[in-house]
């Protein structure tokens, strides 16, 4: 799957755009886990990836988002944008943008801004490499950016969970201000974290009286 997905960014290099493999697989693959989710950044636009490919869903295309199929995988590929919020995550407007770390500013941790190239090379333009060597998740942007996406909250959690990392001050601060927030979120996306996150970090970080949290854990239908 990884040698695959080099070839997709050696074909969108190929007809002059920039493509990376960005967020949790670089990630993974630099801390030797294993991940079979791949997802690819570029400055090339929707129109663009539909000359390039041949099998190519577009249902998401207004978002700069497609799905390419390449031998049997599938990928993920967006363009470089800019959101910006109105009521919540899934009420906003995009900006697309034609450079990489202009792109990197809208993820959620400095830990998933790690890239890799057509050669197989990190790219590492927000000094991704030295939270995960130090196990620390650092948000991007102030703590308001958890206003925006409540959903960060549980993917931190997760990730402290998962990975064993500790929080940044001002994210755990900001967790603990925003944790309300989480309960506006569809019981599908809470349920889906929250499974994956241990009960003595739920238990420090949520409140069971704003969810349901062990309706939301044993739950894995919803």
């Amino acid at each position: 799957m990884y040698e695959v997905a080099l070839s997709i960014l050696k074909k969108i290099d190929e007809k002059g755009f920039q493509a990376y493999i960005v967020g949790g697989y670089s990630r993974d693959k630099y801390m030797k886990r294993k991940s079979n989710d791949i997802d690819i950044c570029t400055n090339a636009k929707v129109d663009d990836l539909v000359k390039i490919f041949k099998d190519v869903d577009t249902r998401y295309k207004n978002y700069g988002n497609v799905i390419v199929t390449e031998e049997g995988y599938k990928y993920q590929i967006t363009t470089f944008r800019q959101e910006k919020y109105k009521k919540n995550r899934n009420d906003m407007d995009v900006k697309f943008l034609s450079e990489l770390k202009d792109d990197l500013f809208r993820r959620d941790f400095i830990m998933n801004t790690l890239c890799i190239d057509k050669d197989g090379k990190y790219i590492d333009l927000m000094n991704a490499r030295s939270d995960i060597d130090n196990k620390v998740i650092t948000l991007i942007g102030s703590i308001d950016r958890l206003k925006d996406d409540p959903l960060r909250i549980l993917r931190a959690l997760r990730f402290v969970s998962e990975l064993k990392f500790e929080l940044d001050p001002q994210l755990e601060e900001g967790i603990k201000e925003y944790s309300y927030l989480v309960s506006k979120l569809s019981k599908a996306k809470i349920s889906k974290e929250i499974k994956r996150i241990d009960k003595k970090i739920i238990d420090k970080y949520l409140n069971n009286d704003i969810i349901n949290i062990n309706e939301m854990s044993d739950n894995n239908d919803e």
